[in-house]
């Protein structure tokens, strides 16, 4: 056999230490590597197996429930039991899907709420506190049946369907008349000029009480378009006076005037009075019955 017909392609295996060594290292190397990756590996597949657990078990005990206690604070004439009938669907509602923004502009919405605060106070508290309208005059709509509707008009010109109010203390507003009530997109726009009447009744309450309280009904008919104009009036309907008319304005002196008139006229026993008219400036006409 010469050296041509030797296999050259056969390998050696090491056979120094050295070298038995250096293929141990490796294949230990080998060997951690492989056990680091099947540690990351079995170490998300654990972590994604305990997120789904503490997903389910946070959402089982959040299971909707709903709403037990209602706490309802108002100034005014509204309670619990209108919130209910009105909106019943709060009911219905969880703590965590009440639509809290909604609901306070639903209640605000009514016109007999001027504002409302909405909360939710886990677990299953809901919190409402009101301030409501007062009601300084009531109007009267026909509607498209023929039937009559009682409205109330506040100090601001808001105009609402009362609820809870007393029918002896609706009785005793004054009536709104020749009054133009106009709606957009089914509510009715506030009315003009309102504030105007509102002085004049808190006015006239300090100064003629027993004289406001007579009043029966506000006519709005010279005042609703500008209440600067020069021929703008207030003119009231009541008992004992048939018609008072106002200027726009300067209500003390007009009110003190008035209350000159019907003590002299009563010191004189001049009779019932049909008009007593206060637009002029330093005068009071008065015509008797």
């Amino acid at each position: 056999m010469n050296w041509r017909e030797l296999n050259q392609n056969r390998r050696k295996r090491p056979t120094t230490a050295v070298a038995r060594k250096r293929k141990w290292k490796a294949v230990g190397q080998m060997a951690a590597l492989l056990a680091v990756v099947i540690l990351l590996v079995t170490g998300s597949i654990a972590g994604i197996i305990y997120s789904q657990q503490l997903i389910d078990k946070v959402q089982s005990k959040s299971t909707p429930t709903p709403l037990r206690n209602i706490s309802f604070v108002t100034d005014g004439m509204l309670n619990r039991d209108w919130l209910v009938t009105s909106f019943p669907h709060v009911l219905e509602a969880t703590p965590l899907s009440l639509d809290i923004a909604g609901l306070k502009r639903d209640l605000e919405a009514t016109g007999q709420i001027r504002q409302a605060q909405v909360a939710i106070i886990l677990p299953d508290t809901l919190q409402i506190t009101l301030q409501e309208r007062q009601p300084v005059l009531r109007a009267r709509v026909r509607e498209r049946d023929g039937s009559i509707t009682t409205l109330l008009i506040a100090n601001d010109g808001t105009v609402f369907t009362g609820h809870g109010y007393p029918a002896a203390m609706l009785q005793r507003l004054p009536v709104a008349a020749d009054l133009r009530l106009r709606r957009h997109e089914g509510r009715f726009l506030p009315v003009a000029g309102m504030e105007v009447v509102t002085r004049l009744i808190d006015s006239a309450k300090i100064h003629v009480p027993h004289l406001a309280a007579d009043w029966q009904t506000i006519h709005f008919g010279r005042l609703q378009q500008d209440t600067q104009a020069p021929d703008a009036l207030i003119t009231i309907g009541g008992r004992q006076v048939q018609q008072i008319v106002f200027a726009p304005g300067n209500f003390e002196d007009q009110l003190l005037r008035l209350r000159e008139v019907v003590n002299h006229a009563a010191q004189e026993n001049r009779g019932p009075m049909r008009r007593i008219d206060l637009s002029f400036r330093e005068k009071a006409v008065v015509q008797f019955n």
